[in-house]
């Protein structure tokens, strides 16, 4: 690593320090000094502010054993660099209990053998700490000025963190939960997945003040913000607890320079998803658009590609915040590395309620109902955006982007189903008769079918409470076995033959027949469908009929 502090070990190399002895403390000699102070007082705790070397001839020197311990534990505990004693007339030697607590605490004691010129000392090491700051003001600025021109280049973070590495020779990091990682040097790969593990483990006390520890190791680390959010860390490894505050000043400023570029990516990602946006959308409003302008956002080989239009309705409220379009472009990118993760390319157009996505994927891929079924279960998990349990509605394969508003269509169909309660199923393929329900509804056909095969029994209920369409819903779930349908219904299986009798009378005998238990088994749907969305019986009624039926007006059947 790059020292820029002077520090014990090559202070001893110094010509003013030829005939001394170090007489304990050798695993500190890499403690640095910020300054010299020549310490001739027993009460110098607000004379000293750490790091300082200190030099005295002894003159006042504790005489007993336990005051001397006490004096040296206070320089350790004041943090200062080190001691160095003249021997001569006021003190020779020093206790070996004195020698091993130093040793304990790896802090330098050095005697000198003969007299010397503490002016000399303090001349030659203060020469060299000043030249040393202007150095790291020198360097600092040559490498603020180097980290801001590499933001500008292309992969930017990594030729910043590559500068940084051959600087101070230690691996160097860029983690982040949203964006692509980078570490310096390539083998770096083992710390990088310990580090994120660290960091990422949802406790805050973990990084004290600006030194984390991981696995063993030290390192420096800088959060990176845009706008006050925090996108990553920028970690420099240390090789030990003793490090200068240059570190982190080079820090700082290769952080402000990574802010930067990640500033310039959400700029232009929010101009591409603005962009993306409006074309998705023109798509889904049945307007035409050319493969070849949606492949200049997603991908030149869309035209060969199959797609399903997905639906994620959103939590309305969230529409308020005043950071709304920063929330969206969030969300946005979470929803496309998700898709992107399991294999599909997607397009994107978020609204205030919903985000509707193009998921186009190869046709020769298969299993697309486990991918699609992957992404649904982790948008399902991310209750802190989506507005229900129905998390998204899937519409069925398409290939051509013509058909996208009806792919929008379907896959909106399967939300609503889903919300209503009835269709367990995001994707449309799978709706069974619920499809050709949406068919007649848009046709406004279902209302009068609905009507033709069960006013009868509607119109008795309401009159009578007689509970004929539950009874008959549910004999026809249990395909006509009249004990089976009893037991579901908790009733005795005399009441059971009084109510198809009743029945028999009102649709006819042969309401059982297949074509006629068909039409019924739909008709049932459709209501369960129509009541499930909040279509009270009364209105229904008023519907069917055109005029307010009495009693029936105040009815609502329930299953």
């Amino acid at each position: 690593m790059k020292k820029i502090e002077l520090t014990i070990d090559e202070m001893l190399k110094r010509e003013t320090f030829r005939d001394v002895r170090l007489l304990a403390g050798e695993k500190g000699l890499h403690r640095p000094i910020k300054w010299t102070h020549i310490l001739e007082v027993k009460d110098f705790d607000m004379l000293i502010n750490g790091g300082e070397l200190i030099l005295t001839t002894g003159i006042n020197f504790p005489g007993d054993l336990p005051t001397q311990l006490t004096y040296i534990s206070r320089l350790v505990a004041k943090q200062a660099a080190g001691l160095c004693i003249e021997f001569g007339s006021s003190i020779t030697s020093l206790p070996p209990e004195i020698l091993a607590f130093a040793d304990q605490q790896h802090f330098p004691i050095i005697a000198f053998e003969k007299t010397v010129k503490f002016v000399d000392i303090t001349h030659d090491l203060h020469t060299m700490i000043i030249n040393r700051h202007q150095r790291m003001l020198s360097d600092l600025d040559q490498l603020s000025r180097q980290f801001m021109s590499l933001s500008l280049e292309s992969n930017g973070i990594f030729k910043i963190l590559q500068e940084m590495h051959g600087y101070f020779q230690q691996p160097v990091f860029f983690l982040s939960e949203e964006s692509k990682s980078f570490y310096c040097p390539a083998d770096g790969k083992d710390q990088e997945s310990i580090l994120r593990s660290v960091l990422y483990s949802e406790q805050p006390e973990i990084l004290s003040g600006r030194l984390l520890t991981a696995n063993g190791t030290v390192f420096a680390v800088k959060p990176v913000q845009v706008f006050e959010q925090v996108r990553g860390y920028l970690c420099l490894q240390i090789s030990d607890s003793f490090y200068d505050e240059f570190f982190l000043l080079v820090l700082d400023r290769a952080g402000l320079a990574v802010s930067q570029i990640l500033l310039r990516s959400q700029t232009l990602e929010e101009r591409k998803q603005h962009a993306e946006d409006e074309l998705v959308r023109s798509l889904l409003q049945g307007k035409e658009v050319r493969a070849e302008h949606l492949s200049t956002y997603v991908s030149a080989a869309v035209h060969q590609m199959h797609y399903r239009v997905c639906v994620i309705p959103l939590d309305a409220s969230q529409s308020d915040k005043t950071d709304w379009e920063e929330w969206k472009l969030q969300q946005a990118m979470q929803i496309r590395s998700l898709f992107q993760k399991h294999g599909c390319i997607p397009a994107l157009s978020t609204s205030n309620h919903e985000i509707a996505v193009l998921a186009f994927f190869r046709p020769s891929e298969t299993g697309t109902y486990d991918r699609f079924g992957r992404i649904i279960e982790t948008i399902g998990q991310m209750k802190d955006f989506i507005s229900s349990t129905a998390c998204m509605g899937v519409s069925s394969v398409f290939t051509h982007l013509s058909k996208t508003k009806e792919a929008c269509d379907e896959a909106k169909e399967s939300l609503e189903l889903q919300r209503s309660g009835i269709s367990v199923s995001p994707f449309y393929e799978k709706l069974g008769i619920y499809r050709l329900l949406f068919t007649l509804q848009k046709s406004g056909l279902l209302d009068r079918y609905v009507h033709d095969y069960l006013y009868p029994v509607l119109e008795y209920d309401a009159k009578t409470n007689g509970r004929l369409l539950e009874t008959l819903a549910v004999y026809l779930e249990c395909g006509g076995f009249k004990k089976e349908a009893a037991q579901k219904l908790f009733i005795v299986r005399q009441t059971l033959y009084h109510r198809l009798s009743k029945l028999e009378l009102l649709l006819g005998k042969d309401f059982m027949e297949p074509v006629n238990r068909l039409a019924l088994e739909v008709a049932v749907q459709a209501y369960k469908w129509q009541t499930g969305q909040a279509v009270e019986h009364s209105s229904f009624m008023q519907k069917v009929n055109g005029e307010a039926v009495g009693v029936i007006c105040n009815a609502h059947t329930t299953f």
